[in-house]
């Protein structure tokens, strides 16, 4: 199995202060690259395959389930595990996150302990699918 210190990881979010967030928490754990939009995460996406993307859904120009949306449709992308992370906890909004082909999602607020023991198990699930 891949070492969880090798695994890399996209976050996608238009907010500098929740990317600061993210960085603070994962940073010196995994290969953490960040994107302020959908178009610099797909490109970034298909540049350097993430192992998992942390993907918000409200930003502007091209929104979360989009982003998803086209990862999954792309053979070069399909495989990368997405997690939601978003404030959007209604049943109409997991389903939509469901349909656009994300693997789960983290509600906000979510504590650092939570964010870790996420990433982590579906790192781990990944890595034991990869052989």
């Amino acid at each position: 199995m891949k070492d969880l210190k090798e695994a890399r990881i996209l976050a996608v979010d238009d907010s500098k202060v929740n990317l600061d967030y993210l960085i603070g928490i994962l940073g010196s754990r995994y290969k953490l690259g960040v994107a302020l939009n959908g178009d610099s995460a797909l490109e970034l996406a298909e540049k350097n395959h993430p192992d998992l993307i942390l993907l918000d859904i409200l930003m502007p120009g091209i929104d979360g389930f989009e982003v998803c949306r086209r990862l999954k449709s792309n053979p070069a992308t399909s495989d990368i595990t997405i997690l939601y992370i978003t404030a959007m906890d209604d049943s109409e909004s997991r389903d939509k996150i469901f349909d656009a082909g994300g693997d789960d999602y983290i509600p906000k607020p979510f504590s650092s302990r939570e964010l870790l023991a996420r990433v982590e198990n579906y790192l781990k699930l990944r890595f034991l699918a990869e052989g």
